[in-house]
């Protein structure tokens, strides 16, 4: 990973590459499976499209405004995993004794180079994904992260549209939480 992420600006942190751009960010995100052990190990790669404005509403909870350094996938806009990329089920690559490291590094290189590289440069600022959303409104689904992405990029008539949509769906318990998107963003309820 890190011969090929390094040169592209990414930055490793524990079992994540992080890229800042100027408005957005590319995580690569390292998943262990909790199923392998030392002589079997197993991973699969996520990756996730960091947008800074999104971040401070939906998971600055104790509201400091400090962006972080090295966000991690979770906390992503946009999260997929190789196997979205690659339209397959579930893919995880696996070392243990009769595994081809040669073959594996070519393999995830690949991937990296053939679909998450490619993916990255689709979504790499904000009226990308705008654009994007356009074609693909499945890219977030209809969700709170949706409306407030609209919504912090002064897209008030989508944001009204997906509220509109939430309303008619949403679980009562979240039904405050809904409310109180639409009385911050001044939408009509």
């Amino acid at each position: 990973f890190t011969s090929l992420l390094k040169p592209l600006s990414f930055k490793k942190k524990a079992l994540n590459y992080y890229r800042r751009l100027a408005e957005v960010g590319h995580i690569i995100n390292i998943q262990k499976s909790s199923y392998g052990d030392r002589d079997n190990i197993r991973f699969r790669i996520n990756i996730g499209i960091f947008e800074p404005k999104f971040w401070a509403v939906r998971y600055d909870f104790k509201h400091t405004g400090q962006v972080p350094d090295y966000p991690t996938e979770p906390v992503c806009l946009i999260r997929k995993t190789i196997n979205d990329l690659r339209g397959r089920k579930d893919l995880w690559y696996e070392v243990n004794d009769i595994t081809d490291e040669q073959k594996l590094i070519k393999e995830v290189q690949e991937d990296i180079q053939n679909y998450i590289l490619p993916f990255f440069d689709q979504l790499d600022s904000v009226e990308k994904i705008l654009s994007a959303l356009e074609k693909d409104s499945n890219l977030l689904g209809i969700t709170f992260d949706l409306l407030i992405f609209y919504a912090e990029h002064g897209q008030k008539e989508k944001a009204q549209a997906v509220y509109n949509q939430l309303l008619q769906k949403v679980n009562p318990l979240a039904k405050p939480t809904l409310e109180g998107y639409a009385k911050k963003y001044n939408l009509n309820v």
